[in-house]
């Protein structure tokens, strides 16, 4: 599992959220062609509504706004937990 910072690369969803958000809190998860939009915040109901306002009506695909990796989805929590950890710590 690799983590990539969300970026314009990812789309203009992408770069909206990331601009939302505090620097090196959102990461775009990759497991072979699989990947996950994920935002690490202290407060993930306040981080939604800011993004969801931030993005308006543009189409995004699903982006995970949790407070640490246990709230990811089941299949990406044991090889994401070390990643997200270890951005969140630095961040």
């Amino acid at each position: 599992m690799t983590p990539t910072p969300l970026g314009t690369a990812a789309g203009l969803w992408a770069a909206i959220t990331a601009d939302t958000v505090s620097p090196g809190r959102s990461l775009m998860l990759r497991s072979g062609r699989w990947s996950l939009p994920v935002v690490l915040a202290r407060d993930p109901r306040a981080t939604t509504a800011a993004i969801r306002h931030a993005l308006g009506d543009r189409p995004h695909p699903a982006i995970f706004v949790v407070e640490r990796p246990g709230g990811l989805p089941r299949p990406w929590r044991a090889g994401a937990q070390a990643a997200i950890e270890a951005a969140f710590l630095s961040s």
